[in-house]
């Protein structure tokens, strides 16, 4: 029925109604049964308010005409379900003709079978193509890993509810959802059951806010509060250990992986309430206290090349090292995130089958532990293996080292302890020897702003700056130069034009055409430019900071400056020209020093 008709029979009952003594909710509820079953359960209050200012006045169809349009237009928003609500489930799980949810062997399994317990509706697509099958497969594979942690304690059950995409024919669909269901050990919504598919869909928003091809996990509690409206994640962070997956649970667990990030320890990071050993690759047991005071590697693998590069030489470092002796110890973890699952399978007979064939220790497979050690090191987090999955530890955790990964592969056991002190010396040194001529071809021919041409052999004996830009389709924006510090360049550079303190810049251009802001901003100044594909090394490195465990990966940095005898003396991803207080506010020029390179490897390289 028409809402414009629906406002029109509330307005011919008005009197009736007034004159009994039925209630607002009684009247709402004799209207919507008229109007929409689906909007009877739902019980919009934007309907509530409407039927109440009906009654409170003597509205015509006319002259409510505007409210109508408007409370419709807000229908959509009003209607949906947010974190907080209280609902009755069984409203929305079961209908009249069907008390029952079903499982993959066509048990039935009837509302008591609910109660008391934390629910869990899962929402998911059921899969077109065999890409998005597998990683719905993987998303479901770690629902499942917390659904069989729960069980035992009998107070969680989940909901499996199937998207379908309406150019997908019935009978394909039922094939889909016997495909997918049948790897799911829980209940669900019966495929036939459309309209109460439908109305779950609707009511949480999940398709109108474009959740379609991929999965939503809904959590609500006995009492029927509402506690997370999207909870995959949680799921995939904390596992079991985050129900009854609150945000005061939530919250709890949070400081507690801060306060272990600010003091941390093998203890703190490798226990669980139920173990305090690691295992062999023959099964024993070794106590974690047994190798506290050792240098600790932890090792996160995915059969990925990168990964499988750390492996060989992880494994020659602990083979020479185990020579001379050195206390060094490595800790296996097995990689059980979504992307892992989709890269390669992760059973427990893949494990043994890796572990056994390598010289160190290990957690145990599908370990707790593992969650926690990815959430505070981020080793996987959202699908990026963000450090190349190598952890040190010193002796009793005086030091972390998260990016082991990066100074193993480049300094191999050169790089012992493997920590970004020792290889900042590598760096310093590697620097200290980096000269202009090492960059371009003496036969090239560099162009400036107004089509002048410039030998390369003529910037012999000056001053030389480098700045980065980019023309929009570099991956990356936010590594390039930005609007302040170029029209400083201009500044100083101008100032400096015709002394002796007088340099040239070239422009980096990383892209296929020079960045518009930059020629905006300097366009005007008889820069030289260089093209990226014309340099014979790379200006790329890492730069590195501290706790949170973070590693920024640069394409380049931003400003690298030569002297005039074309030594490399700074090379900086945050230029500007204040960076040390001892040089006075008066002293116009850029650190040409080789001192500031030094300050400044020791800052990022810590």
């Amino acid at each position: 029925m028409p809402m414009r008709s629906v406002m029109g029979r509330l307005i011919g009952l008005r009197k009736a109604f007034l004159s009994s003594n039925l209630s607002i909710t009684t009247l709402m509820d004799t209207t919507l049964k008229k109007y929409d079953p689906l909007r009877n359960r739902l019980r919009p209050m934007w309907l509530t308010r409407t039927i109440s200012s009906i009654l409170e006045s003597e509205p015509t169809v006319s002259s409510i005409s505007q409210e109508c349009t408007q409370s419709e237009s807000k229908e959509v928003e009003e209607k949906c379900i947010e974190k907080g609500d209280i609902i009755d489930l069984n409203d929305f799980l079961f209908t009249k003709t069907r008390d029952y949810l079903v499982k993959n062997n066509n048990q039935q399994v009837k509302a008591g079978h609910l109660k008391g317990k934390v629910i869990g509706i899962y929402f998911l697509s059921l899969p077109i193509f065999a890409d998005y099958f597998q990683w719905a497969k993987g998303v479901t594979t770690l629902i499942m890993d917390v659904y069989k942690d729960l069980q035992p304690d009998n107070n969680f059950e989940i909901v499996f509810v199937a998207e379908t995409d309406k150019s997908v024919k019935e009978s394909d669909s039922q094939k889909r959802f016997d495909t997918e269901f049948s790897f799911m050990p829980w209940t669900a919504i019966p495929i036939s059951d459309i309209t109460s598919r439908k109305m779950l869909q609707v009511s949480f928003g999940v398709s109108r806010r474009g959740y379609i091809h991929r999965s939503r996990f809904v959590i609500v509690d006995p009492t029927g509060m509402v506690l997370q409206c999207d909870a995959l994640r949680l799921f995939i962070d904390y596992g079991a250990l985050g129900y009854p997956f609150s945000d005061e649970r939530i919250k709890y667990l949070r400081e507690e992986d801060y306060a272990t990030a600010k003091q941390p320890s093998l203890k703190k990071l490798l226990t669980s309430p139920e173990r305090d050993y690691v295992i062999s690759n023959k099964g024993n047991k070794v106590p974690i206290h047994t190798f506290e005071d050792k240098l600790v590697a932890v090792y996160f693998y995915r059969n990925t090349p990168n990964n499988n590069s750390i492996l060989v030489e992880l494994e020659l470092a602990y083979e020479e090292l185990a020579k001379v002796e050195k206390n060094f110890q490595v800790v296996f973890v097995y990689g059980r995130e979504p992307q892992d699952l989709l890269d390669f399978p992760t059973t427990e007979n893949l494990f043994w089958e890796n572990f056994k064939t390598m010289p160190w220790l290990a957690l145990p497979f599908r370990d707790p532990s593992y969650k926690k050690l990815n959430r505070i090191f981020k080793i996987s987090y959202y699908n990026v293996f963000a450090h190349g999955g190598l952890v040190i530890f010193g002796p009793h955790a005086k030091f972390v080292e998260p990016f082991t990964a990066d100074i193993l592969l480049q300094y191999n056991l050169q790089g012992y302890p493997f920590t970004r002190k020792k290889a900042g010396k590598f760096i310093t040194q590697e620097v200290e020897e980096f000269k202009l001529e090492m960059l371009w071809d003496p036969s090239t021919v560099f162009t400036r702003n107004d089509g002048r041409q410039v030998p390369f052999c003529q910037l012999a004996g000056e001053r030389v700056v480098l700045v980065t830009e980019h023309d929009g389709s570099a991956p990356i924006v936010t590594h390039f130069v930005n609007e302040e510090f170029l029209l400083m360049l201009k500044e100083r550079y101008l100032q400096m034009k015709g002394t002796d303190d007088e340099f040239e810049v070239i422009r980096i251009v990383y892209g296929d055409r020079k960045s518009n802001l930059t020629d905006y901003n300097v366009g005007d100044m008889p820069w030289l430019v260089s093209f990226k594909s014309q340099l014979k090394l790379d200006l790329g490195s890492y730069y590195w900071k501290d706790l949170p465990f973070e590693l920024d990966y640069l394409d380049c940095f931003k400003v690298v400056v030569f002297d005039q005898d074309g030594r490399l003396v700074r090379k900086t991803k945050n230029p500007n020209f204040e960076d040390y207080p001892d040089v006075e506010d008066t002293d116009i020029e850029i650190r040409f020093q080789l001192c500031s390179l030094r300050l400044e490897l020791l800052t990022t390289q810590r």
